[in-house]
C-alpha cells in the first residue's frame, strides 16, 4: 500500500536536498559527493540507480513522474515516489510514495526535476544541492533537456542552490 507524499512533511526541516540528474557527468558521480550524510537524495528516474551503487549512507527517494520501466531502480534502501497514475508499475514497492501534481499546482507535462525541486520544498530543506544537470550547467546538448533546466530553475527560485558536475 503506498502512503501520501505529505508524510514528508517537513521531514528535512533544516536540512539541504541532493537532487540527481541523469546527464552524463552522472558516470563520474562518487558517493563522496554526498558529503553531509542528513541531506535526503532525489534521484531522477534512472539516476536512482547510480546513486544505489554508490550506497552513501542518506535516505534515498527515487522521483518518478513519467512512465517506464524505472521500478527496478527502486529497492529497500531507495523510496519511490511516484506519480500517482504510475503506482501500478511499483505495486511491489510496499514503502511507495505517492504525489499529485495537482498538489503543486503542476500537470502531467511537468519534467521530474521540478517535482523534485517541490518534494524537497515539502520536506523541508533550505538548499538544494544539483549535480548531473549538465544541460542546465553548461548550455549543450538536446534542446529539451536545456529547456527542462530552465524550467528546474523557475521552480527553485527563492531556494538558494548550487549546480554541479562531478569531476
Amino acid at each position: 500500500m503506498s502512503r501520501d507524499i505529505n508524510s514528508l512533511r517537513n521531514k528535512y526541516l533544516g536540512c539541504g536536498a541532493y537532487i540527481v540528474g541523469r546527464g552524463p557527468s552522472l558516470a563520474r558521480l562518487r558517493a563522496e559527493h554526498f558529503m553531509d550524510f542528513t541531506w535526503p537524495i532525489l534521484s531522477i528516474n534512472a539516476a536512482a540507480g547510480t546513486v544505489a551503487k554508490l550506497a552513501p549512507p542518506n535516505d534515498k527517494y527515487l522521483v518518478q513522474q513519467d512512465g517506464g520501466p524505472h521500478d527496478r531502480y527502486a529497492n529497500e534502501q531507495t523510496t519511490p515516489i511516484i506519480h500517482y497514475l504510475q503506482e501500478r508499475l511499483f505495486l511491489k514497492h510496499d514503502h511507495r510514495l505517492t504525489y499529485h501534481p495537482n498538489q503543486w499546482r503542476m500537470g502531467l507535462a511537468t519534467s521530474t526535476g521540478e517535482i523534485a525541486v517541490k518534494i524537497a520544498e515539502l520536506m523541508g530543506c533550505y538548499f538544494l544541492m544539483f549535480y548531473c544537470f549538465d544541460a542546465a550547467v553548461n548550455g549543450d546538448g538536446p534542446e529539451l533537456y536545456k529547456l527542462v533546466g530552465k524550467n528546474i530553475k523557475k521552480v527553485a527560485r527563492g531556494i538558494p542552490a548550487c549546480w554541479a558536475l562531478p569531476e
